[in-house]
């Protein structure tokens, strides 16, 4: 379980060039909290993957503020390849954090033409189209590995290489059709003190619609016990099986708890 810390992404940032590094290579930087490599382009985007206190952590930054959290779909092409991924929104911000670092890391240290299109939740004017964003990756990827290394990352995780869930509904973690037998998590009693609770979480779609080798990607409130329910829900639970919903894909999602 991993929490997002984005409390020295400013120091990070400052001074970062308005357009894309004339080396082919991404910047290297070090803090008592760990190395960063980060890359910005001239519409005033950056790409930044870090360990931070030995977590690893990659954003995207300089994309269109959401007011609310919750998590953010992107379609990802790079050279050729299409995949859908999930992010998280710091909301009022415009930084998305990913839930899959080390599988964003991978792509990173892969290199060539990034294209990032929006999700259909984010605002545009009316009659405007969505703008995709091309973001060339830098061939030279050794600042990738200091940071994966730093972090103990495994650069050839099997997990990380597995794709997302692609359901062919729009948001699929909101309609229970993607669901043969939603998670129906208890509330943990020793959190009947707080109002509710909320984990992102990330399962092995297996044979059937079960979920193997789910992890908490993130628990707030930490420590209340709503990863442990979680985890004992989506035990239980079944997808429905069917086109972008194949075994052997990553389904990443939200459970929310609340006593009201």
């Amino acid at each position: 379980m991993r929490a997002i810390i984005l409390l020295a992404l400013p120091l990070l940032l400052a001074g970062a060039p308005a357009q894309a590094q004339a080396t082919d290579g991404w910047d290297m930087a070090q803090t008592d909290k760990g190395p960063s490599a980060s890359i910005s382009y001239e519409g005033g985007q950056s790409l930044i993957l870090r360990c931070f206190n030995n977590r690893l952590e990659a954003l995207l930054v300089g994309f269109p503020v959401e007011a609310a959290p919750g998590l953010r779909p992107l379609t990802w092409t790079q050279n050729g390849q299409e995949e859908r991924q999930t992010w998280i929104n710091i909301p009022g911000q415009a930084v998305m954090a990913a839930i899959r670092p080390g599988r964003v890391a991978r792509l990173f240290h892969q290199g060539g033409d990034l294209v990032i299109h929006p999700s259909s939740t984010t605002p545009v004017e009316p009659g405007r189209p969505r703008e995709r964003l091309r973001l060339p990756l830098p061939s030279d990827n050794s600042a990738i590995d200091a940071v994966r290394d730093a972090c103990g990352t495994d650069p050839d995780s099997a997990r990380d290489g597995l794709l997302e869930t692609e359901p062919s509904f729009s948001r699929p973690a909101s309609l229970r059709e993607i669901w043969a037998s939603a998670p129906a998590p208890a509330y943990p009693s020793r959190a009947m003190r707080l109002s509710h609770g909320e984990v992102i979480y990330s399962c092995i779609v297996a044979a059937q619609g079960a979920l193997e080798d789910c992890r908490i990607e993130t628990e707030n409130p930490a420590n209340a016990g709503f990863g442990a329910e979680a985890l004992k829900a989506l035990h239980r639970a079944r997808l429905r099986l069917g086109h972008g919903v194949e075994p052997g894909r990553l389904t990443v999602s939200r459970l929310a708890f609340s006593l009201r």
